[in-house]
């Protein structure tokens, strides 16, 4: 609901003034998720960015292509040996040794590849809080230690694995020289499953580094329709809330008569400026207010006029209210508002002494929010 409305505004007038209060809340609600999905998108679009740049020299193209090949050139090798461990799916075997060649050379390419180990000390020191403030010749020296150990424990797993596929080899072999369907014991065809699996880590070297960038691709598209999602929704609510906020006008809700409107109003009036709602970096900033400085100088015929002064701002903020200084006809004050805000209406009301009564000047005029004295003649 709007805050402080004056109970002489008639209940139609306050009843589309609560309805924009609403539609500014929503607005709100809005921008603060499109602001989250627009923070993520902006930190992640820039890490894709670097990862692209960082291993544009590596040959990632190349060795991802030749990995699916070898692959389908392994499991064709490999497919008795895979069936002897699993005859009903032996596919499923060798997509379990698939990923862990893909394990073991995600490992070991981070000492084959400096670009690899580019990228690590980057998502170290840019992913990682802890890394803020480490000097960048200790992250270097932890990411050549980690290449070492990774590389170690890689190349032992991959003659553990090799082993393994020799031995189930020399048995296949064995058994089918022993059944009769082969006339020479293990021969350079039963090799090949090793040779090949060998050749498969080597092509995998970035393959885990392609999932991520994929997996990271697919956030940022999600993301990407989150925030043009949120971005409708809170450009509609302000236009809601303008429309509303109008029909209240035009219902009877008088700036000078009534109370304020909420703050949530004014920061409906204050997304919608020109080029704001079309630019991501200008609609997501904080909308944090700062002190405005109220300037102007009343003068009637030339010479000071005394008056008590009110004006209304683009964002819909009730400012001034005081009576300028009788000797001088200014009025200097202050506000608190978005620092682009502007004075738009400005009601002046003076005592005629000959009938006893208020009278009151309405001025419509653009003022900028500066230390400039603006003079306003009474006329």
């Amino acid at each position: 609901m709007a805050k402080n409305i004056n109970s002489l505004m008639p209940d139609r007038a306050q009843s589309e003034l609560s309805l924009a209060d609403e539609y500014a809340k929503n607005a709100a609600t809005a921008w603060e998720k499109g602001k989250e999905a627009y923070q993520f998108l902006k930190k992640q679009r820039d890490r894709l960015k670097n990862w692209k740049g960082i291993m544009s020299t590596a040959p990632v193209l190349a060795l991802n292509a030749a990995f699916i090949p070898v692959c389908v050139a392994e499991y064709y090798f490999s497919k008795e040996i895979y069936r002897d461990i699993n005859q009903e799916v032996p596919w499923s075997i060798a997509v379990g040794f698939i990923s862990i060649g893909i394990v073991i050379s995600e490992m070991i390419v981070y000492f084959v590849f400096k670009q690899k180990q580019k990228l690590k000390f980057y998502e170290m020191r840019n992913q990682d809080e802890t890394n803020k403030d480490t000097p960048d010749d200790i992250l270097e020296r932890s990411v050549k230690k980690y290449a070492v150990q990774m590389f170690i424990i890689g190349t032992l797993l991959t003659f553990a694995i090799i082993t393994l596929l020799y031995y189930f080899s020399v048995e296949r072999a064995s058994r089918e020289l022993q059944a009769g369907m082969r006339n020479s014991n293990f021969g350079v065809q039963d090799l090949m499953p090793i040779g090949l699996y060998f050749f498969e880590i080597i092509t995998g070297a970035f393959v885990w580094y392609t999932f991520r960038k994929t997996a990271l691709w697919v956030q940022i598209l999600f993301k990407e329709g989150k925030l043009k999602k949120q971005k409708e929704v809170c450009n509609d609510m302000i236009d809601n809330t303008k429309a509303k906020y109008q029909d209240a006008e035009e219902k009877g809700y008088n700036w000078f008569e009534n109370a304020s409107v909420s703050n949530q109003i004014s920061e409906a009036f204050y997304m919608s400026r020109e080029g704001n709602i079309t630019d991501d970096d200008t609609f997501f900033q904080e909308t944090k207010e700062v002190s405005l400085p109220l300037n102007v100088r009343i003068v009637r015929n030339g010479a000071p006029f005394v008056c008590s002064v009110d004006m209304l701002t683009e964002y819909k903020k009730r400012v001034g209210g005081g009576q300028n200084n009788s000797d001088t006809g200014e009025y200097k004050s202050s506000f608190t508002s978005f620092s682009d805000d502007a004075i738009v209406n400005i009601r002046l009301t003076a005592f005629d002494n000959e009938t006893n009564q208020p009278v009151t000047k309405e001025i419509i005029r653009r003022l900028a929010c500066t230390e400039e004295i603006h003079v306003l003649d009474w006329g």
